[in-house]
């Protein structure tokens, strides 16, 4: 049996770096990574923690934290009008609107007594899942036959209906005049039933494709909206400000403090969000600062 994968904050935050790398180098290629991401994560992972997973882990660990930034970017939009607690990184609330929250929204309360960590990585990781349109919830089976891979095959199967109707006319034509008020033949009566049997299986698989795209589309249209949701929080100075603490800028620093003065700007807001990491991000806010007070 395979032993529990061990994810102190330690290793939670390489395994996410190592997986925000994978996608970078264009290994994701749906809404999980593929073979070759797996394994460049096992052995990187390896190296580092002397710690070996299997690819079940590894996928077991990227679906948790899916699950779990989910539910911190629905958790920042409802509490987006609630005050901010600085030191924990997450909302400022009391325990009703808590225990409120984590009924109408299963998992919320893990982050009451501290934000979600590693944002950084895993924006990488999700944040154009949706957008970029490979993660597609499948279709529910139905009592329908069984739906074809693409519209092609329906084509094929309209095509074959119509070879059959040149041959059925074919037939005909080379009948003799004697034989024309006799009974058809049985044979000729089976090849109409079959004709009629494939037609009705082309237009069912044409109806439910069909249902599938509508599906789609309007799945697609709910994943916009959320996405757009969570772009404009993106850049207010709540979730901002909460970039500031992660990146090392603690309350009283220099660095919170010349944030506090900027961010009150939405081109500031934007700018910093531009900066892919921690690092960057501290780094910025110290010479914005020496810029303004040269200390």
């Amino acid at each position: 049996m395979t032993e529990a994968a061990e994810w102190n904050d330690e290793n939670t935050k390489i395994i996410c770096e190592l997986y925000a790398e994978q996608v970078r180098a264009g290994n994701r290629p749906s809404t999980h990574l593929n073979s070759i991401g797996y394994s460049q994560v096992a052995s990187k992972f390896q190296q580092r923690t002397h710690l070996l997973y299997t690819k079940r882990q590894l996928k077991n660990k990227w679906d948790k934290l899916r699950n779990e930034y989910t539910i911190w970017k629905k958790l920042l939009i409802r509490g987006s009008g609630l005050g901010w607690d600085s030191t924990k990184g997450t909302i400022a609330a009391d325990e009703n609107w808590w225990n409120k929250t984590n009924t109408e929204l299963p998992g919320a309360k893990k982050f009451r007594k501290a934000g979600m960590k590693n944002l950084d990585h895993l924006r990488v990781m999700f944040d154009d899942i949706a957008s970029n349109g490979v993660d597609h919830t499948p279709v529910p089976a139905t009592s329908s036959p069984s739906t074809p891979e693409s519209p092609v095959n329906v084509a094929n199967l309209d095509g074959l209906d119509n070879d059959m109707e040149d041959n059925d006319d074919t037939q005909l034509e080379e009948e003799s005049p004697l034989n024309r008020n006799k009974k058809r033949p049985r044979h000729a009566n089976n090849a109409n039933k079959n004709k009629s049997s494939r037609t009705e299986i082309a237009l069912l698989m044409q109806a439910q494709l069909k249902g599938m795209a509508d599906l789609a589309e309007k799945a697609q249209a709910t994943f916009e909206n959320f996405t757009s949701l969570v772009g404009s929080l993106g850049s207010s100075i709540q979730y901002v400000m909460t970039l500031v603490q992660e990146c090392g800028a603690r309350s009283g620093s220099d660095e919170h403090f010349i944030a506090t003065e900027l961010f009150v700007s939405r081109e500031q807001r934007e700018m910093f969000l531009t900066l892919s990491t921690a690092e960057e991000r501290l780094e910025w806010l110290r010479r914005k600062y020496k810029a303004k007070y040269g200390a």
